[in-house]
């Protein structure tokens, strides 16, 4: 099989094309935003119903497991595992505060897996 070079415009809009199905190729499956949300609260049917709301609104709701939280916020920055089984997640947000964006840093404190504290750092 021989396979042409385009050459000019053509080229790039070819080479445009190839890059956005490669780009629809490797992102397919890895349940980026709400379809990881949508995702997590089809395969857990029993989880609470504010948990699940929560996760379809991209919000925490202490009580959540980290699979729970990973669903909602994705993965985060950094993971510090504890003793006794305990973890300490952290999360780098971009968010606007009176017209400002800034970076606030949330700290995700688990027990034994459940999401028990969530402490706000205001950043940059």
């Amino acid at each position: 099989m021989t396979h042409r070079l385009q050459v000019g415009a053509d080229a790039g809009r070819a080479c445009l094309a190839l890059a956005a199905a490669a780009s629809v190729v490797l992102t397919a499956g890895c349940g980026g935003g709400r379809e990881r949300q949508e995702n997590w609260v089809v395969t857990h049917p029993d989880a609470p119903t504010a948990v699940k709301r929560a996760v379809l609104s991209m919000q925490l709701e202490t009580g959540m497991t980290t699979d729970a939280v990973v669903a909602s916020w994705g993965e985060p920055a950094e993971k510090v595992d504890l003793l006794g089984g305990d973890a300490r997640w952290t999360y780098n947000r971009s968010q606007t505060f009176n017209r400002t964006r800034v970076t606030v840093e949330y700290i995700l404190v688990f027990k034994g897996g459940i999401l028990s504290r969530v402490e706000t750092l205001r950043g940059r």
